[in-house]
């Protein structure tokens, strides 16, 4: 067999055969599964210009690496992507890491880690959710999480510094720039506290979520092979939603105004 030519690739390479004693021949006349000649002068020919093909082992005939199906007999050729394989049997609280790293897609290796602390009771900082709080919720998919802390935390805030300015006016004291200053820095240390409690609770708001999702599809406990209906609706599911942060920033603006609006009408009303 000339070893320059072409390498041709066959259903062998998703199911290899055992591969003869050494001296062995094989018969071709007397095999009743070799292919025609004439497929075999076109299967030459498809080499020659570029074409992938494939070896149907039920009847010889060569069909392109494309085609599911033999179109003489039928036989269905499995597809790589389509076989299952074995996994990593590596798993957090029953949950196996390929799992995980399908639901996370961007930087799995970092929260694998992460969920590993959480799940021995570990403390894990989150500094990008201590740094986006909200934001990094809904990006990381947890929308209706962000969603009502936002509602939450805008209120709260709201209403402290309103009541600081209203105090400062019953008082008669003018807003001074020390003032202003003074309030601008408790806006500042609240928004600090508030951060730092995201990132001691991210991590785990996170994994909550990982494990919610993957419940859907029965991952827990489950055996230690490659399923990728399951992983596409993983990464569906998970991964970054860019989207679901820019509606959270434009949600945060929108209700800080709305709060405004309905402190200001009610005090006025008092």
């Amino acid at each position: 067999m000339d070893d320059n030519k072409r390498r041709v690739y066959s259903v062998d390479d998703y199911y290899p055969k055992p591969s003869s004693e050494p001296g062995e021949e094989t018969d071709e006349n007397n095999s009743c599964d070799a292919p025609d000649p004439e497929n075999t002068e076109n299967s030459r020919r498809e080499e020659e210009q570029g074409f992938d093909m494939l070896t149907c082992p039920k009847c010889g005939n060569r069909v392109s690496a494309d085609m599911n199906f033999c179109s003489l007999c039928g036989y269905h050729f499995p597809k790589s992507q389509d076989t299952p394989y074995p996994l990593n049997n590596t798993r957090i609280d029953g949950y196996l890491v390929d799992d995980i790293a399908s639901f996370v897609a961007v930087n799995p290796s970092t929260y694998i880690r992460k969920f590993q602390k959480v799940s021995e009771g570990r403390i894990s900082f989150n500094w990008a959710a201590a740094i986006f709080s909200n934001r990094w919720l809904a990006y990381r998919g947890m929308f209706r999480t962000a969603f009502l802390f936002s509602i939450i935390v805008n209120t709260i805030s709201g209403i402290i510094s309103y009541i600081i300015l209203m105090m400062f006016q019953t008082m008669g004291t003018e807003l001074t720039d020390t003032t202003s200053s003074e309030i601008y820095m408790f806006s500042m240390m609240l928004s600090v506290a508030i951060g730092l409690i995201m990132g001691l609770i991210g991590d785990s708001l996170y994994w909550k979520r990982a494990r919610q999702v993957m419940d859907r599809y029965g991952c827990q406990g489950r055996e230690p092979v490659s399923d990728q209906r399951i992983a596409r609706s993983l990464r569906a599911l998970g991964g970054c939603k860019m989207g679901y942060a820019l509606l959270i920033i434009l949600f945060d603006l929108s209700f800080n105004e709305m709060i405004t609006y309905v402190l200001q009408y009610i005090f006025s009303k008092m």
